[in-house]
């Protein structure tokens, strides 16, 4: 498995004054080929009595499934939790004799208590775990143990590195911040679960997200050369929902650790560094040093990747260079999103809209900039447009979770990449997809859901189905197979999903159901009125 890193400045020739500068750093990983190392998976199940019923049914038949996916390689522990957390099931290989004594446990769990107590079953399923995930799944909001975001985002943090933690929120009242908190610590995936027949499918993402991850326990040392000074670093936050935790030290001798996200395959990540040079002889100047390390999750070893950026001091600076000042405009609209989302969440959400309207401006300035041509830049340009679109209506609590749950960007990643992309854990798990069509009425257009299991739809060019219309938010919804039907999702948008005239957060499409995206309208039609 190969990591590479290229380092890039805003100006490749600088003045013989004091400068500021940008280094771009762009780690690079390539994609897997050949069988995944052996998994170790814990699943923290909520049972408290909101679970009763077919909720607790589809998250067992969902187990379930996920046992089937894993092979005797792999291990599979289960911890319940209500007012505590009970072991209800040690990591056992998933053998034959193992996954049926597993299923027999998930089939006897029965919801108990009043009370969900998110960081008992954390800390209970964290401690089954030498090396591994956890998935954790809460339909509810914790009111046992610690509560608060920050305090939950802190735990899963201390389980770093060797353990990693997906949250799944199940259904309209699970406290999204909370398991944002958790699984962004956790360096994992947070999912949100609209209806109870769509568990399968985001219980196998969550677990094909982790079995994509090559690199762990990443670090940047950052190392000035003499006459420069590090100001900031941009796209290196891990953002746990309510707060923004900056790990980094300084190790000695002027040089400045940083703690980056788990590494996956076939993947970019990518972090901006500002820095001031002083004034420098005409040459050659060394500006900044970069080692990246990380353990190869295959093997544990630890690996490093070094670099050094370099710029020439002449008398007259070079020109800018255009990728690298876009990819430093998108690190700060990036950081102001988070502020934004801040400033929203302490009731000042009309500061919140001022404040990305001057980022809206500041993109559309930038070098060479083309909106909606699927760059990175592009996408956040969409977005914030949304945000806004949201912001200036002073939104009520209700509208900010569906927001948060359905409208959620990677840091330092690719914004626009592989929009209905699937794992193949989650592809398996969802089933096959089932042949069918979406058709405009008024145009007769359509639109083929082929053999992926999900479409997305929205206003960006990167979606599946790309509708330019500005009553159709960027990521508005998606088209998901499952069992051998299609479900409309809800992304959170601005102007929702109708079906058949009726608003909706996750829905199943019969035949000739009419889906409402904004202004345009669809028909599905299955196979056997298609043909």
């Amino acid at each position: 498995m190969t990591i590479s890193m290229k380092l890039s400045t805003d100006f490749e020739i600088i003045k013989n004054e004091a400068s500021i500068l940008h280094v771009l750093a762009e780690v690079r990983t390539e994609k897997v080929e050949g069988p995944r190392p052996p998994m170790c998976v814990v699943l923290a199940l909520d049972v408290s009595p909101s679970m009763s019923g077919e909720p607790l049914r589809q998250v067992v038949r969902s187990a379930e499934k996920l046992l089937e996916l894993l092979g005797p390689g792999d291990s599979v522990g289960v911890v319940s939790f209500a007012d505590k957390a009970l072991v209800l099931a040690d990591p056992v290989p998933v053998t034959g004799l193992n996954r049926r004594r597993l299923v027999d446990v998930l089939r006897r769990m029965s919801t108990e208590g009043g009370s969900t107590n998110l960081e008992a079953g954390l800390t209970v399923a964290g401690r089954l775990l030498k090396r591994g995930l956890v998935i954790l799944l809460s339909d509810g909001q914790p009111n046992r143990g610690v509560c608060e975001p920050e305090g939950l985002g802190r735990l899963a943090l201390r389980m770093r590195p060797h353990v990693s933690v997906s949250t799944l929120g199940f259904g309209e009242h699970h406290d999204e911040r909370s398991l944002v908190a958790i699984a962004t610590a956790g360096s994992g995936r947070y999912g949100f679960i609209r209806d109870a027949a769509l568990c399968k499918g985001e219980l196998a993402a969550a677990l094909g997200a982790a079995a994509d991850v090559v690199g762990q326990s990443v670090t940047l040392d950052l190392e000035p050369a003499e006459g420069v000074e590090l100001l900031d670093v941009l796209g290196a936050e891990v953002d746990a929902g309510s707060f923004t935790h900056r790990i980094k030290g300084i190790l000695g001798f002027g040089i400045e650790q940083t703690r980056l996200p788990d590494l996956s395959a076939d993947g970019v990540l990518r972090v901006t560094i500002r820095v001031r040079v002083r004034p420098r002889a005409l040459g050659a100047c060394s500006v900044l040093g970069l080692r990246l390390a990380y353990s190869d999750a295959a093997t544990g070893r630890r690996r490093v990747v070094a670099e050094s950026a370099k710029v020439e001091v002449q008398k007259d600076p070079g020109p800018l260079i255009a990728k690298v000042a876009r990819a430093v405009i998108l690190a700060k609209a990036e950081r102001d999103r988070q502020d934004a989302m801040a400033l929203v969440e302490s009731g000042r959400s009309p500061d919140a809209a001022s404040l990305l309207r001057a980022t809206l401006e500041t993109i559309r300035a930038a070098p060479e900039f083309v909106a909606n041509d699927g760059s990175n830049l592009a996408e956040l340009h969409e977005q914030l447009i949304d945000d806004v679109a949201l912001f200036e209506q002073c939104p009520d609590e209700l509208a900010l979770r569906a927001f948060r749950r359905g409208q959620r960007l990677e840091v330092g990643g690719d914004l626009g990449a592989g929009a209905g992309v699937t794992t193949p854990f989650e592809a398996a798990a969802r089933g096959p997809a089932p042949v069918a069509a979406l058709i405009e009425p008024s145009s007769g257009d359509r639109y083929s859901l082929g053999s992926r299991t999900r479409h997305v739809v929205g206003r960006s060019r990167t979606c599946d189905l790309h509708i330019p219309s500005s009553q159709v938010s960027r990521q508005h919804a998606a088209l998901v197979a499952q069992d051998g039907a299609w479900f409309v999702e809800d992304y959170g948008s601005a102007n929702g999903v109708l079906v058949d005239g009726r608003k909706v957060s996750a829905e199943r499409l019969v035949d000739g159901a009419v889906i409402s995206f904004g202004e345009r309208q669809y028909r599905i039609e299955y196979a056997r009125r298609a043909e």
